[in-house]
């Protein structure tokens, strides 16, 4: 294969994720850097910018939620001597459904906490008694938000492993998690921290203004956030494909966007005429006949 110049690319990017709060942000950095890329190659499988996110970030479990939007879980296998993941098998990404009546309110402090520093407090091992309870409040969790069981989540949210570990690095986060009110479901330590949130169903105003006093209250001035989850119908589209290389069987070509040349779908360069980025051709025939048989 011949090798080409990728053209230089200047990017500017603002972003919404607060840097050091325990909410993914080098993850969707990570994620972004990787779709830039996409855009001056050409669309590559979900698996595989997922296997590479997770070599960047040392683990896939932010990758996958930054990648996939949703609910996520992942498998990892041992590194092998390539990297993350046996040959032929990457991380693996599980989807679940996350509620649509249900919102993530984050309190996040003013002073971030590093996250090396969040993992110096944890203990490299954990008691028999403690792993048997986290790994059944997991389950719990799962069926619970899959069954629309919420009165199930605040026992559900409860954690021995890193919760107690990073209590005294989150000084708000005892009073956090003790918060006793109908409209809040569940309260819990986001990432390493310092960010906490709660789970709630209605009222989202108040329970941001619960949320932010009993912070407060604690000693940690907070910016409040209400959110929603992506949800997985957003990013599938119209089509119902969601995986990339479900996706990748209605790509026809990749065509330069600046000089029109064309190239089959397995490229992963610019244009070599003109160093253009390179566009995809979808097959809008095998589309059309998927969206017929989903509307039947």
């Amino acid at each position: 294969m011949r090798a080409f110049r990728a053209p230089t690319v200047l990017v500017e990017i603002d972003s919404d994720v607060p840097m050091a709060a325990g909410l993914g942000s080098s993850a969707a950095a990570s994620i972004a850097g990787l779709r830039i890329f996409e855009r001056v190659t050409a669309p590559l499988p979900e698996s595989t910018l997922l296997a590479v996110a997770t070599s960047l970030e040392g683990h896939a479990d932010n990758a996958a939620a930054a990648l996939l939007g949703g609910m996520t879980s992942v498998v990892e296998s041992p590194p092998s001597p390539e990297g993350f993941g046996r040959a032929g098998e990457p991380v693996r990404a599980l989807r679940w459904e996350w509620p649509n009546d249900l919102r993530l309110i984050v309190a996040t402090p003013f002073t971030g906490l590093a996250t090396s520093k969040a993992r110096a407090a944890l203990s490299p091992t954990i008691s028999r008694k403690d792993a048997v309870f986290n790994l059944q409040r997991v389950l719990s969790l799962v069926h619970a938000l899959q069954n629309g069981e919420y009165d199930r989540l605040r026992e559900a949210l409860q954690d021995r492993w890193h919760q107690p570990a990073r209590a005294a690095l989150v000084p708000h986060l005892g009073a956090a998690l003790a918060i006793d009110d109908p409209d809040v479901l569940g309260a819990f330590l986001s990432g390493a921290g310092p960010s906490v949130a709660v789970v709630a169903r209605r009222d989202f105003a108040r329970v941001e203004r619960l949320l932010q006093a009993t912070c407060e209250a604690a000693g940690s001035p907070v910016t409040v956030r209400t959110l929603g989850a992506h949800r997985e119908s957003v990013r599938r589209g119209c089509c119902g494909i969601g995986d990339g290389e479900k996706r990748m069987k209605f790509v026809s070509g990749l065509t330069c966007h600046l000089c029109g040349a064309t190239y089959p779908a397995q490229a992963l360069w610019v244009c070599s005429e003109c160093l253009g980025p390179l566009e995809v051709t979808y097959d809008y025939a095998a589309i059309r006949k998927v969206i017929s048989r989903q509307a039947d």
